[in-house]
């Protein structure tokens, strides 16, 4: 599991202790969105989210992204760009209905994680694809399979294209 927000860590958590079986999150560190508490609810394993309808393409973002993606969308949206974003929660297993419903639907796809891209989240999406005859190019934006080195999380994310502007900016060209 991989929360796009302090909420969803919350239901994440809440879920991992009811589950009754091995969960992991996944979840980066620094200061969360803000976003206000509420009760956490317990999640359906592997069921994704719809976060926002679009017509040019669909970003298919995992973890915080999935927010960074919401919010870079939404700039777009006032540029005339309009992106589906889905939030997929879960890496493993993946929401294969809700992935598959957007390959079918976008001819332009692209995922979002705040990974290495080698063996990552849209990788995963890549064979979802693939084993389901939906072979069309998927851009993937992550991490490299390199060393990053440390330093603050809000410039790492920025030098590797994963920060608010980067991420929006490169949507831009890849959905224009």
């Amino acid at each position: 599991m991989a929360p796009r927000d302090e909420h969803e860590l919350r239901s994440m958590l809440r879920t991992a202790l009811e589950h009754g079986g091995p969960c992991a999150i996944r979840y980066p560190r620094g200061s969360g969105f803000g976003v206000a508490p509420a009760d956490p609810a317990v999640l359906k394993i592997g069921e994704g989210q719809l976060l926002r309808r679009g017509g040019h393409g669909a970003v298919l973002a995992i973890g915080v992204m999935a927010t960074v993606a919401l919010r870079a969308a939404e700039e777009l949206a006032g540029r005339g760009l309009e992106l589906e974003v889905i939030d997929a929660r879960f890496a493993k297993p993946l929401d294969e209905r809700l992935l598959l419903d957007a390959l079918s639907r976008h001819r332009r796809v692209c995922t979002v994680e705040e990974n290495a891209l080698a063996g990552g989240f849209g990788a995963a999406v890549l064979e979802l694809a693939e084993r389901h005859g939906l072979a069309r190019p998927i851009a993937r934006i992550g991490l490299p399979d390199a060393f990053i080195e440390a330093g603050p999380r809000p410039l790492l994310l920025d030098r590797n294209g994963l920060s608010q502007a980067a991420l929006r900016d490169r949507l831009a060209a890849l959905f224009a």
